[in-house]
């Protein structure tokens, strides 16, 4: 077997597979490989800064097409790129708290890399930032790692804040709030930071001027093509921006709008890239006039054009009754692609499923929902009601589900629930602090200093 020194390669991925390009000089060339079928024993060589590697691989054929096999490979490296593919690219950031899952580069000779869960919690005056270890129980204690400073005589409106990590930084974290000032006005304010760096400020989020009158909650995601993609409702149109991954500083561009249906407003958003070319899907959750809540869906294609709404139906139903923010999620597993859909009804979440392939039009995304199960409230106490979801997969076949739920007579609280495929969502647990004590998520603005972890 012969080992091929390969400069210039780089990575992309989808739910199911990774593929690498590169060029060596004389011959470009790319290979596909499933990421359930990833070699057991390789392990790749290089420099990961911005997607960029410098690989060794072996077996290649000198074509343009090649086949190959990666000496060395980290047997749990396949499921690793899946689930950050799929924290990364394919899953909304969540509102209520903000919960992502990341991978970080270690300092050793081969690349190798140690992955977390990211989660973001307002507390009154501050947002408090906890990490816990991907392959850790998640009734471990949570790492308190960072505070992110909100301006003066502000607070963060109860259900909005957004985290992601950009492929083009990966050392760094971007974070997007929604804050009330004291004359009532609504904008949104933005972060990026390292981890585990201590107190962080903030900057203002602006396209040609400062992004305000925002009346409900936004939405963001980062696709294939390099984009941050931000979906934010003002004064009733849902306004679409784009910003590039380098960096979320800077000012944003206006690139669509869309309404929501007649006669309602919009109340929260969920987001998810469609397919590798920029396309969207957005489920939105809308409060008409005298009925209760439900969800739409629309769709936008690579050039920024949306279709919809078509209204979100299970089982011949309408998911209705909506009572807290729905999160989405596209899910992989063999070579079976879906549509994960959590939200809240009357207080319980929710969990349905959809067979999902990028060319389905937004009529046939909308409908043929199937329930999966209902999840089972924090002990079993119908009081201690959802108001806002996650959702992630770390491992094909497995789901974390993370919900901020009312307690009543106390603040809200933080549990996480865990899902095999074949099997059932497990009862919930409380994540807890380094400190012992449950983590928690305050609206009130009597908050004077940050929690010390």
């Amino acid at each position: 077997m012969v080992d091929t020194q390969i400069t210039n390669v780089k990575s992309s991925s989808t739910s199911s597979s990774i593929t690498w390009t590169w060029n060596n000089g004389k011959d470009t060339g790319h290979v596909r490989t499933d990421k359930g079928a990833v070699p057991p024993h390789s392990n790749i060589v290089g420099e990961s800064n911005k997607s960029l590697m410098s690989e060794k691989l072996s077996n290649l054929q000198q074509q343009h097409s090649y086949s190959l096999t990666i000496h060395n490979w980290d047997a749990n490296w396949g499921n690793h790129h899946q689930a950050t593919s799929t924290a990364k690219t394919r899953s909304a950031s969540t509102s209520g708290f903000a919960l992502i899952s990341r991978m970080e580069e270690e300092e050793e000779e081969f690349v190798a890399f140690k992955e977390f869960f990211d989660l973001l919690v307002p507390e009154g005056a501050f947002l408090t930032h906890y990490t816990l270890p991907l392959d850790a129980q998640l009734d471990s204690p949570w790492h308190l790692a960072d505070v992110l400073a909100l301006p003066q005589q502000t607070l963060v409106q109860d259900t909005a804040i957004l985290i992601t990590q950009s492929f083009n930084t990966p050392d760094k974290l971007e974070a997007l709030a929604l804050i009330i000032s004291s004359d009532g006005r609504q904008v949104l304010i933005s972060f990026q930071f390292t981890p585990n760096t201590g107190k962080q400020e903030f900057f203002p989020v602006k396209s040609d001027r400062a992004i305000d009158r925002v009346t409900a909650n936004p939405a963001l995601v980062q696709n294939d093509t390099g984009l941050f993609q931000l979906l934010v409702p003002r004064n009733g149109i849902v306004f679409h921006y784009t910003h590039t991954n380098e960096t979320i500083e800077g000012p944003w561009m206006l690139v669509s709008r869309f309404a929501p249906p007649q006669e309602t407003e919009v109340i929260a958003i969920a987001l998810v890239q469609r397919d590798n070319a920029g396309g969207l899907i957005a489920v939105v959750r809308v409060r008409p006039g005298q009925d209760s809540d439900f969800l739409v869906i629309y769709q936008s294609d690579a050039n920024f054009a949306w279709r919809g709404p078509s209204r979100v139906v299970a089982q011949d139903q309408p998911i209705d009754h909506v009572t807290g923010n729905p999160t989405l999620l596209r899910s992989s597993n063999d070579d079976q692609e879906d549509l994960e859909l959590l939200v809240p009804r009357d207080g319980i979440i929710y969990h349905y499923t959809h067979p999902f392939t990028p060319d389905l039009e937004v009529d046939a995304v909308a409908s043929g929902w199937m329930l999966v199960q209902g999840l089972q409230p924090l002990g079993n106490d119908p009081n201690k009601q959802a108001i806002a979801t996650s959702i992630r997969q770390s491992a094909p076949g497995r789901l974390e589900a993370f919900a901020r739920v009312k307690n009543p007579g106390s603040s809200d609280l933080m549990i996480a629930y865990q899902f095999m495929k074949e099997g059932e969502w497990q009862e919930p647990i409380v994540l807890q602090g380094e400190n012992g004590q449950p983590i928690i998520a305050k609206d009130s603005s009597t908050i004077d200093t940050p929690p010390v972890g």
